[in-house]
């Protein structure tokens, strides 16, 4: 295949590794050393040793509770956030230029409890609301671009809850881009509206106006979304984010209107525990294909959206049984067949491979003195993954 002048689309040699488990650094807002082990600075050393080509990075406010207190998770919330709180932030990303690692990421999650829930509900027809997403979005950009080590952004598009240790609220969070939810939970759209029409317009140019602001403070970021257009395939669940594609759309229009260079990548989260060559072949197919079906542009979808694939490294994690350093063939990987399913996942990818852990298994060392447990072995197989 002819992979000339396709952006995100590159020979197997030059795929890459991105890195966004749990255990990933962190930047502290307050400045230097603030974090121990987990800050970023602190990790520089092990970072020039590393298989990776990036990292997720979080942005770190101290003045919320987590997982508020990461600036990405609050992207899509009411409250404004302002440059100068983070620019503290940008010296210390510039650190990540004494290593290798250029394919760096910021994450935005859209659905955490606190900015979607009852008490916090987002509403796409809210314009004050919407003005703060994009304020929010130019501070995020505009610190990746003044960095200059960003290169573009995760998108996690799932809602998450808060935890009943937390208090004991157990309501989930609402999926901004669940139709079901939106209309029945936040807006009604009263008088004999079309709500389906009216929010996929809504949508739609909700996400000309994002990438808009975006390519503007970050021009030419390549957007991971975790979770692609198949998402609003599942019939059986009346909560699917079926509002996605339309924000998708949006996306896509504007990067053609605009002649950007950026691109979207499907990240197909589905492939954590994929083992061989068919299904990452089967995945691939349906992000080119299937998941085309729902898009109102399907000619720009075909054009600007690539394959890429997540890889769990502790998958079943969530338990302290889930991960065993000592007797690896007890874990859902064993090095030997993390090394072939990576290898087959890169074999398939457009350029991306991103590599979630739980922070079970960890690469990096984690708050309440959780050291690094990842055996050398693991490292090693993704070394000679990337060989081919």
């Amino acid at each position: 295949m002819n992979t000339a002048g396709k952006r995100g689309v590159v020979p197997r040699a030059k795929r890459k590794i991105v890195y966004c488990g749990l255990d990933v650094p962190w930047v502290d807002a307050r400045g230097r050393g603030r974090m121990g082990p987990e800050d970023l600075l602190t990790q520089i050393p092990r970072l020039r040793h590393l298989p990776f080509d990036g990292i997720a990075i979080n942005l770190y406010d101290p003045k919320f509770p987590y997982p508020q207190s990461i600036l990405g998770n609050n992207l899509f919330g009411s409250a404004r956030h302002t440059y100068a709180a983070f620019a503290r932030a940008v010296p210390m990303l510039k650190e990540l230029r004494k290593t290798t690692l250029r394919d760096n990421f910021f994450l935005i999650a859209t659905g955490y409890w606190f900015e979607s829930g009852k008490h916090h509900r987002f509403d796409w027809f809210d314009d004050a609301r919407w003005r703060s997403v994009e304020n929010n979005l130019r501070v995020y950009a505009r610190i990746a671009r003044e960095s200059g080590v960003v290169r573009g952004f995760l998108i996690d598009v799932e809602p998450y809850r808060k935890p009943e240790s937390w208090g004991g609220e157990t309501e989930w969070a609402h999926n901004i881009f669940s139709l079901n939810t939106m209309f029945n939970l936040v807006n009604q759209l009263p008088g004999g509206t079309d709500a389906r029409g009216a929010y996929l317009r809504r949508v739609r140019d909700r996400g000309r106006r994002f990438f808009r602001v975006l390519d503007e403070s970050l021009p030419g970021a390549p957007l991971l979304f975790y979770h692609g257009n198949g998402q609003a395939l599942n019939t059986n669940d009346p909560f699917r984010a079926d509002l996605f594609p339309a924000f998708l759309d949006g996306i896509l229009e504007e990067i053609e209107r605009r002649g950007s260079r950026s691109y979207v990548i499907d990240g197909v989260e589905a492939a954590y525990k994929y083992r061989g060559a068919t299904e990452y072949k089967e995945a691939r197919r349906a992000v080119q294909t299937r998941y085309k079906t729902v898009s109102s542009v399907p000619a720009l979808y075909a054009k600007h959206v690539r394959v890429g694939f997540g890889k769990w490294l502790d998958a079943g994690g969530g338990s302290a049984a889930a991960w065993n350093a000592a007797d690896v063939s007890r874990n859902f990987y064993s090095p030997q067949s993390w090394e072939q399913s990576l290898k087959a996942a890169l074999d398939q990818t457009d350029e991306y491979v991103w590599i979630w852990s739980y922070g079970e298994g960890r690469i990096f060392p984690m708050s309440h003195n959780r050291a690094v447990n990842v055996p050398k072995p693991y490292l090693n197989a993704i070394w000679r993954a990337r060989r081919g």
